[in-house]
């Protein structure tokens, strides 16, 4: 099951920031806006030069090396580790099925009570309403997700074993609105700053919006640090996201709402897999 969804998450991830891309392309936004950096703007951006240094910093198995909780408490009182609670449950688990049963039988039932919690598409979207409304209003895939797993469990009739795997992962792992908006706020500030990308900056996107999706916070506003780097990726330069972060907040509240549908949409496919 842990195959199946990362597959499934990657790849959803993958055809978002392509149809991202495709469309921005085809409408061309940017084009023929006159633009100069603005010094105001420039100034918020500065805010966010502390967080995307201490990212460029980071190595590439650094992602390896941050699921590996220090203190086990202390990140399940966090959203922004939700993969070391994950890390450390899969050990839990392991070790629980390695013990006789009579031993661990007290632990599984205590953990047994401890969560409450071919399709039709207006039924889907009908049974996740509630999740989506509040990440459209809190912006944060983590703080909405009890809610996206109390929706799958009760309106989709997603096995609960299923969705405390998947959708715990996909609040960190799958940000499939997050992806197609760096890919089009990186091609719009292209155009809109007449700077070409030819055919290999827009794979380099394509590779570092997904690379990035997988590493962005479940918090608000966390993809425009990563959109930095992006932009210093293809050689536009971060300031270049001046041009949207006085509007970001609300293109956060959207992608997050992306975001949490994608994770209910594959809960609810591992789910239909896991019964065949």
């Amino acid at each position: 099951m842990g195959f199946k969804t990362i597959g499934i998450y990657i790849t959803t991830t993958f055809i978002s920031v392509s149809i991202g891309l495709i469309l921005v392309n085809s409408f061309n936004p940017g084009d023929g806006i006159q633009y100069n950096y603005n010094v105001n703007l420039i100034n918020q951006v500065e805010s966010k030069e502390a967080s995307v240094k201490e990212a460029k910093e980071r190595g590439p198995l650094q992602p390896i090396i941050d699921i590996v909780p220090d203190n086990i408490f202390k990140s399940a009182t966090s959203n922004k580790n939700m993969l070391q609670i994950v890390f450390v449950s899969i050990l839990l688990g392991i070790g629980l099925l390695g013990i006789p049963k009579d031993r661990s039988k007290s632990i599984i039932s205590a953990i047994d009570i401890k969560f409450i919690a071919k399709y039709p598409i207006k039924q889907f979207f009908r049974g996740i309403s509630k999740a989506q409304l509040l990440a459209f209003s809190t912006s944060s895939s983590g703080a909405t997700l009890p809610v996206t797993m109390d929706c799958c469990e009760k309106n989709l009739g997603v096995k609960k074993e299923v969705s405390s795997f998947v959708l715990p992962i996909g609040a960190t792992v799958n940000m499939d609105g997050t992806a197609l908006y760096q890919s089009v706020a990186a091609v719009f500030i292209a155009q809109a700053t007449g700077i070409p990308l030819d055919i290999y900056d827009q794979i380099s996107i394509i590779v570092m919006t997904v690379i990035a999706s997988i590493g962005t916070a479940a918090v608000p506003s966390a993809g425009i640090v990563m959109l930095i780097i992006i932009l210093d990726t293809i050689g536009i330069g971060g300031a270049g996201v001046a041009l949207i972060i006085g509007v970001d907040r609300i293109l956060d509240m959207l992608r997050t709402t992306t975001n949490v549908t994608g994770d209910a949409a594959v809960a609810l496919t591992i789910n239909q897999l896991e019964k065949s």
